[in-house]
């Protein structure tokens, strides 16, 4: 592995303002980090590797551009789940706490509140797992093997407002998050 840039190992520093996670075993299980929430939050260590292995093969991490904030529902709080279970059954997927002013999301109609129930054809359980998916399609893209003109990911949407789901097509810009400025 090609050792990485000290100003790309300060801006992934940068952003991370905590301390090491440990696993039982006393394994380094990922870091902390401070966020826009009241809550903490951990950047597993797989993937931190896969930002690092990035940065190291491309000199570049990018990471898709969506315009959203989101939470797993099965880790929002027990009344808000029972709600969103009952109400509307569903179990898994991502509310939506935060749509960007002006973003491809807002324009294509996602609201606050509204759920991601799959992201192209994907059901998954925990953001760890999308997140791991964005990086992918960086990667995808450094590797060109796809176009940034393809990346459009397929949502299914749950509007719990009107009660209904939607298929929604959001197209992705990606982002630079190393130090050096990207020429793509």
């Amino acid at each position: 592995m090609n050792p990485i840039s000290g100003a790309t190992i300060i801006c992934i520093l940068a952003r991370i303002s905590g301390g090491l996670v440990m696993d039982r075993d006393g394994d380094i299980a990922g870091m902390t980090f401070d966020c826009a929430s009241p809550k903490t939050a951990v950047l597993p260590s797989f993937i931190i590797k896969k930002l690092i292995e990035m940065e190291s093969n491309f000199s570049f991490i990018l990471y898709p551009v969506h315009g959203l904030s989101l939470r797993a529902v099965q880790f929002l709080d027990m009344s808000r789940r029972e709600e969103i279970l009952y109400k509307h059954n569903i179990d898994s997927g991502y509310l939506i706490d935060k749509v960007k002013m002006n973003s491809t999301a807002e324009i294509i109609g996602i609201r606050r509140g509204d759920v991601i129930v799959s992201v192209n054809g994907m059901c998954s359980q925990n953001m760890l797992d999308l997140e791991e998916y964005f990086l992918s399609l960086g990667w995808k893209f450094l590797e060109k093997k796809i176009e940034s003109s393809k990346i459009v990911l397929k949502l299914k949407v749950y509007d719990p407002l009107n009660c209904q789901e939607n298929t929604l097509r959001l197209p992705l810009g990606f982002s630079c998050l190393t130090a050096e400025v990207c020429a793509l």
